[in-house]
């Protein structure tokens, strides 16, 4: 009586404490009850792997952009013994970060941090000015160059000139030249132009250079496409032209978010002294009222709160958290559907770690793969069982053939185009080996009708467990809301003080009468 006393207080505290977080985390600071939101801010994490030789380095970063579309409100630099020191161009606007060292040796890693808000502020634009080629199209220079046989100047005529004719505007114009560029990479006027600038032009610098020579403001602009959870995320680049007083990109791609982050044909990061090992970009979106605007205000409590989630965390860790968070929901599932239903599975973490192969399988396909697999792997079990290994050689023997099942699997699904194979090597190889081992025995011990009881049982959970840790809303919750767990805790303690019938011995015991 006192034990379970005891399990109700704690749980009640729990839960109350729980609330009390929540409650002022939600409703006192502001942060959001929804993943959907009107503005987003990103954290943008650049990391560079530098390797020494004993002599001096230096390194060049270039930083994002200010732009009147984003705002960048917090930036954190760290490095360890670099002198470091930013640069800016009052022409381009790019932003530089430099570092240097005297003497490295071995690997050193430098990281860029930055929280970067997503606004709509065109008044605060800067003024860039537009490079345009003195000898354009039309000019006396130009001509004069063309009559004098110069190739570089009669391929860009050739070029210049239909085109202008069936465009109606500059804009119309660039467009069709990023084009034809596209459509004709190995046309003899083009490779005229890549052999007097740079055989290794891409599509984007050679429209560039036709664009200029038109009399067009042009540039490049280097940026990211924002989507969320990157872990390598790539630069990408496209051509802008100086139109109606303001810069307007071509190639854009309507669905998703371009961040500028520099101008030029540099590239993104410059070492000189050492070697270059790796540079990735991780980008992760977060909620503006929870995290950016928090920060942005000063609000020494929303400041606080901040630095105690998983959003102060590095990218990569904090990526990995969003799904650990979610497991104790999944286990929640098991021990309901254990305790309080009565419903049999292959032990606890099974089914949960199948569920979290379904979120990159999706569910359809993971029941079908988890099943083909489950399947071959018995029929090879029993193969091996009448070789009388000993366990440790045999498991292991199954853990092998399992790993090529998933091998062939992934081929055959790739030949025949079901794209949705390729992920089954997620699948966790370990626990459906050692199901294989249990479901052999329990087939030897108890026959073929238990086995599949606990397998229907396990695969039942599993597909319970799967909405509930993959609904956008509840992964929103327990990243921002990561107290919630209190309240899990609470019912795993109230559940483990339950002692009575569970619902399916209801059914077994219906003919018994009290």
């Amino acid at each position: 009586m006192i034990r379970s006393a005891l399990v109700w207080f704690l749980a009640l505290l729990l839960c109350v404490a729980a609330g009390g977080i929540f409650y002022y985390k939600a409703f006192v600071l502001s942060f959001p009850l929804s993943p959907d939101t009107t503005s987003d801010s990103w954290h943008v994490e650049v990391r560079m792997a530098i390797r020494g030789q004993g002599k001096p380095v230096s390194a060049e970063l270039y930083l994002p952009r200010f732009s009147p579309s984003f705002s960048i409100v917090d930036e954190n630099f760290i490095s360890d013994g670099y002198g470091f020191e930013i640069a800016k161009d009052n022409v381009t606007h790019n932003r530089r970060a430099m570092w240097t060292k005297r003497n490295v040796r071995g690997r050193d890693n430098i990281f860029y941090r930055a929280i970067i808000y997503q606004i709509d502020n065109t008044a605060n634009a800067p003024v860039e000015k537009a490079e345009v080629s003195r000898n354009s199209y039309g000019s006396r220079r130009f001509n004069t160059l063309v009559e004098e046989g110069e190739p570089f100047y009669i391929a860009l005529a050739n070029i210049i000139e239909p085109l202008r004719e069936s465009s109606s505007s500059d804009r119309s114009f660039a467009r069709q030249v990023l084009q034809w560029i596209e459509e004709n990479p190995n046309d003899d006027y083009l490779q005229v132009i890549r052999r007097e600038e740079d055989r290794r032009l891409t599509t984007q610098q050679a429209a560039l250079t036709i664009l200029r020579h038109s009399g067009i403001g042009a540039r490049l602009m280097h940026g990211i496409y924002l989507q969320d959870d990157q872990r390598g995320a790539e630069m990408a680049t496209r051509v802008e032209i100086f139109d109606k007083n303001s810069w307007r990109p071509l190639n854009t791609d309507n669905t998703m978010v371009f961040m500028p982050w520099w101008s030029g044909d540099e590239d993104f990061f410059a070492l000189d002294g050492g070697r270059k090992d790796r540079i990735t970009v991780s980008l992760r979106r977060h909620q503006e009222k929870a995290l950016t605007e928090a920060i942005w205000r000063g609000d020494a409590a929303s400041e606080q709160w901040y630095h105690l989630s998983i959003y102060d965390l590095p990218l990569d860790v904090q990526l990995l958290f969003t799904t650990l968070l979610m497991i104790p929901l999944g286990g929640l599932v098991v021990a309901f559907c254990r305790q309080i239903i009565g419903i049999k599975t292959f032990g606890t973490f099974m089914p949960i770690l199948v569920a979290i192969s379904f979120r990159e399988t999706q569910l359809v396909w993971g029941i079908i793969i988890f099943s083909l697999i489950v399947g071959m792997g018995l029929i090879v079990r029993r193969l091996l069982s009448r070789l009388h290994l000993l366990m440790v050689p045999r498991i292991t023997a199954v853990v092998t053939c399992v790993v090529i099942i998933l091998f062939l699997l992934s081929l055959s699904g790739f030949r025949s185009g079901i794209h949705a194979g390729l992920s089954i090597s997620l699948f966790p190889i370990i626990i459906i080996s050692m199901l294989i081992e249990r479901m052999t025995v329990v087939i030897e011990e108890s026959g073929f009708r238990d086995a599949i009881i606990n397998a229907m049982g396990s695969m039942f959970v599993a597909v319970l467990s799967y909405p509930l840790m993959t609904q956008p809303t509840m992964v929103h919750f327990m990243t921002t809301f990561p107290e919630l767990l209190l309240v899990v805790l609470a019912l795993c303690l109230l559940m483990g003080r339950y002692n009575g019938y569970k619902f399916t011995e209801y059914w077994r015991f219906r003919h018994i009468k009290p």
